[in-house]
């Protein structure tokens, strides 16, 4: 009884709540942005149900162990700490989901289908113009970071692609790898 009334939840809610935040911060691709909403939606809705699933079970569970007081105050105890565990996840998805305070919104995206690779370009501006790039390298649905570059409009990156090499006038990124030259230096994902 134990398992099916205490472990059970704790694991379906820390589950839950994981799986939430999880698909909350991983870095989608433009076009996934529905599924990873609905998917954390979808999670914290799961970590609800096995919240109140857990609290029916620690009041069921000390039923016949304890007396009336100390049940309630042990059944508040559980539900106050996963109350704040689903707010510091509830929190947390908001934030991720938004795109924080200052969200780049994005603008374009340019497909080299030959190399399976497309970059995503966004506008980052606030007071300043600056384009944020990031690039699909593969058939996952997930961007890596290319980097920010401040002073260039998001509106007209002026990329070109010079061989296996997409070419911009502060970065070059080679496609088939992935790897991106930029400032003097080599980096790879």
């Amino acid at each position: 009884m134990l398992s099916t009334r205490i472990i059970l939840p704790i694991t379906a809610f820390l589950g839950a709540i994981a799986l939430a935040v999880t698909f909350a911060i991983l870095p989608f691709i433009p076009s996934w942005n529905t599924f990873q909403e609905i998917t954390a939606f979808m999670a914290m809705l799961g970590s609800v149900a096995s919240a109140i699933w857990l609290a029916r079970g620690v009041w069921k569970q000390t039923s016949e162990r304890m007396q009336q007081a100390p049940r309630i105050i042990l059944t508040v105890a559980s539900s106050c700490v996963m109350a704040g565990m689903l707010f510091f996840a509830a929190i947390v998805c908001v934030f991720s989901l938004s795109g924080g305070l200052f969200e780049a919104r994005f603008t374009q995206q340019f497909d080299y289908p030959e190399y399976n690779t497309t970059i995503y370009v966004y506008d980052n501006s606030f007071l300043d113009p600056e384009a944020k790039f990031t690039y699909q390298d593969g058939w996952l649905p997930f961007e890596k970071e290319i980097g920010s570059f401040g002073g260039m409009s998001a509106g007209d990156p002026g990329l070109s692609q010079e061989g296996e090499w997409v070419v911009c006038s502060l970065f070059r990124l080679h496609l088939p790898t992935g790897t991106v030259e930029r400032d003097g230096g080599t980096y790879r994902d």
